[in-house]
């Protein structure tokens, strides 16, 4: 999933701009004093910032780490494996497979389902209201005021559909018949 490259890549590093540049309310006085350096969103996890940009990638040209069929593997697999990462294990510091991409590929499909279950506009009011705050770090408090749970919560959710849609998938293809391996 990587037909149109430039236009993705272009796509992802510009979504980092708009969304780590992002200041409103209390961050602005702040922005205007000391610019660039008050990015708060600048100090969210991995699976957030590499998440975000690899979902507008995703979503803006239909191919990505979002459309991607090797994506899905990672996901399946480690759901099948019951070695789906802690969403603080998804912010691409771990020295274990999938490493550092675990934060596009975990994070990506997470905001999938966060658009999916809240909608769009859901997740661009978190962002400014994440990036309006001085309290930094306070990233499920300000996710509880906009869907109305942490994102431990929703990580749990979200692994448990899975865990619920690939297990009916793993049902159905073993009662078709798995091709035998050589």
């Amino acid at each position: 999933h990587y037909k149109e490259y430039l236009r993705m890549l272009f796509t992802h590093e510009f979504t980092h701009i708009l969304h780590i540049d992002q200041h409103h309310r209390f961050a602005t006085p702040l922005h205007w004093l000391f610019g660039k350096i008050v990015a708060p969103n600048g100090l969210t996890p991995g699976w957030m910032r590499e998440g975000m940009a690899a979902w507008e990638e995703s979503a803006l040209t239909g191919h990505g780490r979002g459309n991607s069929s090797y994506s899905d593997m990672i996901l399946r697999t480690a759901t099948y494996d019951d070695n789906f990462p802690a969403i603080d294990e998804a912010a691409g510091l771990s020295s274990t497979w999938p490493g550092v991409n675990g934060q596009y590929i975990f994070g990506v499909k997470f905001w999938q389902w966060v658009a999916n279950k809240y909608g769009e506009e859901a997740i661009s009011r978190y962002m400014e209201e994440y990036s309006s705050g001085l309290w930094l770090f306070s990233l499920n408090n300000k996710a509880r005021r906009v869907f109305n749970k942490s994102f431990y919560q929703l990580w749990s959710d979200w692994k448990e559909e899975l865990r619920v849609n690939y297990g009916t998938l793993k049902e159905k293809l073993n009662a078709q018949g798995l091709t035998p391996l050589t």
